[in-house]
């Protein structure tokens, strides 16, 4: 559910506006599933004696005989009795509350006159209050389920803010300044995680002539992190594709590696004597790790440049142009330290960002545990150009007009470092890199057929050709078969007629179909980077559900 009760209006000051709003937001989810089996209660089932006083086979735990324990036969086709079944048997629970209240005031309106114009200011204020909370089954939580533990996640995030923005104009209706407008803009806000935070923004708008624009901006930003990135805990799982530098060391091996390795007292007492310190296949598989949020996250930062023209004829008013160059630079960015860099850059510096995720064993030097636990130690940078194109043609003979808008974003850059020293990760042409975003070319079209109260709507949404991930020499065979992705187009059609029914109001009734030619999505198998399970392909990216229709009404009193 949501609800939001707003109120706008006037000030006493004049051509002063104000709006306030109160929102509040909920929704709740609950799953069971079966399937799955009580891990602890196996192992009673699997220990069976026979009992003998009666001569039957019963479990030998007398207390998990007390608790309803049945022997559990494995060999025997039908073996498994329906007590056995019920004794094992476990139910995956989990149920999800996820909550949001914000409260906001806003005030708009001139300062004081000067020859180009009104300066205006523009300030307000916010509360908002995120909460969520996910709680699993007590079998789920100690992985004693038949999959891996998974923690419970509870957690709030408190934020006020308060801003002010400032339009100045500078200069109106001069040789080679139609306009100038200067914008400068400040926010404030104290998180209850990360605590007070600073952003700002300065901005110029130059018009040398009616029909041509200028436009530039520089900002600042902060993204506080989320509840799940806070607070979700540490689930387990088990790494795997790493190697351990000091395998295979011996009392022969030379080098800076060798040396850091022999100062392991583990690996010391190994190739004492001319042995060599060996990890075995089973080692490797026993390694476990916990992955998940830090309480300890702070804010990303980033730097964002933008700069671009308009262009708006005069002689052709339906026609308006726009092209944007972009460059931002994310510091600080909420990241992970994987396996392998955590491994050798520990045993290279003892650094602690690396040597805190690796535990390894006081009595055999081997590893144990490799972490993966969020730490703010990322870079992303971006760079491209976007361009707007907007037409609308009146066809007076019937009444009507149709209008075309197209949108195209054009990637120059798209970088990502994952930790200090860490090699730059290309992202450009990549659906595995940061959640889909590497297109190099993505564009949307859209036309409008309107006709009194009838608009007609059709969008053309295209995703250039791709790939899972940029092809590199350790590139599988599988990943050779499916890692290309063509070009992908999904359009959308959508109908909509108003009926007015008094002065102010108004009814508007409206239906549509997306992805209207049932575009399929790229298979992507398991084993692919963007795969998610159940789905074989890059869920987050292109359309799993099909064609679909949908209509509903908006009414307005």
């Amino acid at each position: 559910m949501r609800v939001v009760l707003g109120a706008k209006g006037d000030l006493p000051m004049a051509k002063w506006t104000y709006d306030v709003s109160y929102m509040f937001g909920r929704t709740t989810d609950a799953q069971d599933g079966g399937g799955q089996v009580n891990s602890g209660n196996v192992r009673a089932a699997l220990d069976a004696v026979v009992d003998p006083s009666s001569g039957a086979i019963v479990c030998r735990d007398a207390i998990a005989r007390a608790a309803g324990c049945a022997p559990l036969n494995i060999f025997d086709l039908g073996g498994i009795t329906p007590a056995a079944q019920a004794w094992i048997n476990a139910t995956v629970t989990r149920s999800v509350v996820i909550q949001e209240q914000v409260l906001s005031a806003n005030a708009t309106g001139p300062l004081v006159q000067l020859p180009a114009g009104a300066m205006t200011l523009a300030v307000g204020a916010e509360e908002r209050k995120d909460s969520s909370q996910e709680v699993w089954d007590p079998l789920t939580n100690t992985g004693q389920n038949g999959g891996n533990a998974l923690p419970n996640v509870s957690g709030a995030i408190n934020v006020r803010e308060v801003y002010a923005e400032l339009s100045v104009p500078v200069l109106k209706d001069f040789p080679g300044f139609k306009s100038l407008t200067l914008d400068g803009a400040y926010r404030h806000g104290n998180y209850s995680t990360v605590g007070g935070v600073n952003t700002w923004k300065l901005s110029v708008d130059w018009a040398p002539v009616q029909d041509f624009r200028v436009r530039a901006v520089y900002s600042t930003a902060i993204r506080a992190p989320n509840v799940g990135e806070l607070y979700c805990g540490l689930a387990e799982t088990f790494p795997s594709g790493f190697v351990d530098p000091c395998d295979g060391i011996s009392a022969a091996s030379t080098g800076a590696t060798a040396t850091a390795c022999k100062a392991i007292p583990g690996v010391s007492r190994a190739i004492q004597n001319g042995g060599t310190f060996n990890y075995s296949f089973l080692d490797y598989q026993n390694i476990n790790g916990f992955v998940g949020s830090n309480a300890r996250l702070k804010q990303e930062t980033a730097k964002t440049g933008t700069f671009g023209v308009v262009w708006r004829p005069e002689a052709l008013r339906s026609l308006s142009a726009s092209v944007d160059y972009f460059d931002i630079k994310i510091n600080q960015a909420v990241s992970v330290i994987d396996p392998q860099s955590s491994i050798s850059k520990c045993l290279a510096n003892g650094a602690p960002e690396f040597c805190g995720n690796v535990i390894c064993s006081t009595a055999t030097g081997k590893i144990i545990t490799v972490n993966q636990q969020s730490i703010n130690v990322g870079a992303i940078k971006t760079a491209g150009i976007e361009s707007a194109v907007h037409y609308k043609l009146e066809l007076p003979s019937i009444g009507s007009s149709l209008a075309f808008e197209l949108n195209e974003t054009h990637l120059l850059q798209l970088q990502q470092v994952n930790f200090p020293s860490a090699p730059i990760q290309d992202g450009i042409n990549s659906l595995s890199f940061v959640d889909g975003a590497g297109f190099r070319d993505r564009a949307v079209l859209m036309t409008y057929f309107i006709r009194g109260p009838l608009e007609v709507s059709w969008t053309a949404n295209y995703m250039c050709a791709t790939n899972d991930v940029l092809p590199s020499a350790t590139t599988t065979v599988v990943s050779t078969l499916y890692n290309s992705v063509p070009a992908y187009t999904y359009h959308d059609v959508q109908v909509r007629y108003s009926i007015p029914f008094a002065t102010t109001r108004k009814l508007d009734l409206y239906g549509g179909i997306k992805n209207a030619f049932d575009k399929q999505p790229p298979f992507l198998p398991s084993g692919m980077a963007s795969e998610i399970t159940g789905t074989e392909t890059a869920a987050s990216t292109y359309d799993v559900v099909g064609r679909y229709f949908y209509a509903g009404v908006n009414a307005k009193f």
